[in-house]
């Protein structure tokens, strides 16, 4: 998490590890195949399946492209990126297809853990997260 920009977490409660059936003894929702939620009412990250090191990373920060998403990115920057998904219709994954939230997060999370494959696969994208979210 080091290579993220501070700014990125800033005002994140907490990154948790909790089992997922753990969870759901608390009557917390957690859809089927789900390795990690961003709970916004408690500025929280849950990560429920820890797979291999790859796959947790990729979690987490798909969940921090979460946070990102709803609690610092500006509404302009917001339609910028929907007015891409929409033009575009090509998802950075098939968890991304679900809608733009998912597909901005997916995009984070390759931005960072897989730069090359966001880039050869939707440059488009990789320039908006290089320019407009990370500043670089």
């Amino acid at each position: 998490m080091r290579s993220l920009p501070s700014e990125h977490v800033k005002g994140l409660k907490g990154i948790v590890f909790k089992p997922a059936r753990e969870l759901g003894i608390f009557g917390i929702p957690i859809h089927q195949g789900c390795k990690g939620g961003f709970y916004p009412e408690f500025y929280t990250i849950v990560i429920f399946d820890l797979v291999d090191r790859k796959t947790a990373e990729h979690v987490l920060y798909h969940e921090i492209g979460h946070y990102y998403y709803h609690c610092k990115m500006d509404s302009y920057t917001k339609k910028e990126w929907t007015a891409i998904y929409n033009a575009n219709r090509k998802p950075v994954s098939s968890y991304g297809s679900k809608n733009w939230v998912e597909d901005f997060s997916e995009a984070y999370a390759y931005f960072i853990c897989q730069p090359d494959k966001l880039m050869a696969n939707n440059w488009r994208k990789y320039i908006f997260l290089k320019s407009r979210v990370f500043n670089t």
